[in-house]
């Protein structure tokens, strides 16, 4: 916690995992986050992610040792998730965070603690809304709930020029995230959710760096097509990401590298990401309510996947010295568009890429993308 607060970091998120599962329901690799409500430690503000999601033995690729053939699409499951359950299962749940949601260092909105969901299932809806009456009985004003999303936040980028305004509508409709989180025809209503927060997931087009957007550097400024709704410019959360490289859990032929290159190229890709989504949650948006203003980090310690802010021998504590700098940065410039760096402004003369695209020019040009696997070579393997 002393390191995470020397270097500007504001809190962490913990993965919760609570299965409703037949065999073994009930909260898994949770002793440690018990030993914090015993010790004290680390002493920094926290809220969950629930990872409300079946657990597999491999994601992305095949794991280390692994004979059996498999892909994403058809891991081994090691623990299912069940959503036919009970008021009283529910309650046991809730029961169970209730201690976390009680603590001084939980972080709430509004007197609402704040709860994120890992990623879009309609079948937890129903458990989240139990979730939330049982907060409100439990003395708080409800739970501020966050669905999590894996994409990139569109809405950060300037729309390009060379769009007719029919399309750029239509480009602008697909950010709004909170209207648009499940199909057209779901029974259950998304809007129990406050926020969105567009997840670092290592996609490959997460490394289409962030920029501040043309709008939000003008004055004064004004986020376009207001006319959709203010409903559908709620501010969604933005994560960045530190690197990814799983290569460690992974043999060589099957391993992501998302960021290769020397450190200092490594650490000016994540300070200009970092520097966007900090200033754009800081000036580009208005909104009543301080605490809501959230960017996330991926992660403090996922070596397994070269996610790590902790200290390393390759970069130092260069990422948390990064995070101590921009900050800095951006509370000694202000919401002042002149005062942001020529390489962290928005263009919209260019046209918009496809992932495909974006990591052909990236590879061509800086070598920042790197996977051995070709996707034929991905949809070879997955049928084998």
């Amino acid at each position: 916690g002393k390191l995470a607060r020397e270097h500007g970091v504001d809190g962490f998120i913990y993965h919760h995992y609570w299965f409703y599962d037949k065999s073994h329901p009930g909260p898994n690799l949770a002793q440690p986050l018990l030993n914090m409500l015993k010790d004290g430690h680390p002493n920094m503000p926290f809220f969950f992610n629930w990872c409300a999601v079946k657990w597999v033995n491999v994601w992305m690729g095949k794991a280390i040792f692994q004979t059996i053939p498999t892909n994403k699409n058809r891991a081994i499951i090691l623990q299912d998730q069940y959503w036919d359950v009970t008021d009283e299962q529910i309650k046991e749940h809730y029961d169970w965070l209730s201690q976390f949601f009680h603590h001084s260092n939980y972080i709430r909105v509004d007197n609402q603690p704040v709860f994120f969901c890992y990623n879009w299932d309609e079948r937890t809806i129903p458990i989240l809304s139990k979730l939330r009456e049982y907060a409100i009985e439990d003395g708080f004003d409800g739970l501020f709930l966050i669905q999590g999303r894996s994409a990139m936040p569109d809405h950060i980028y300037s729309p390009p020029k060379n769009l007719t305004k029919v399309l750029q509508e239509k480009l602008m409709r697909t950010m709004q995230t909170l209207e648009t989180l499940g199909m057209d025809d779901n029974k259950f209503d998304s809007s129990i959710f406050n926020q969105s927060m567009a997840y670092p997931y290592p996609l490959e087009y997460i490394a289409r760096p962030f920029t501040v957007p043309q709008w939000c550097l003008a004055k004064p400024h004004e986020p376009p097509f207001t006319s959709l709704g203010e409903r559908k410019r709620h501010p969604e959360i933005f994560g960045v990401v530190t690197a990814f490289d799983n290569s460690p859990r992974r043999p060589d032929k099957e391993a992501s590298v998302y960021n290769e290159g020397p450190p200092h190229a490594i650490l000016e890709r994540f300070r200009r990401n970092l520097f966007a989504a900090v200033y754009y949650q800081t000036c580009c948006l208005e909104r009543n309510l301080v605490e809501d203003k959230f960017v996330a980090i991926n992660a403090w310690n996922e070596w397994g996947e070269g996610m790590a802010l902790e200290p390393s021998d390759v970069v130092g504590a260069g990422f948390l010295e990064t995070i101590r700098d921009v900050k800095a940065q951006v509370a000694r410039i202000g919401c002042n568009g002149d005062g942001v760096p020529v390489q962290s402004r928005g263009s919209s003369t260019n046209p918009i890429e496809t992932a495909d695209e974006i990591r052909a020019r990236l590879i061509n040009e800086t070598g920042w993308f790197y996977n051995p696997m070709t996707k034929s070579d991905k949809k070879k393997k997955g049928k084998e």
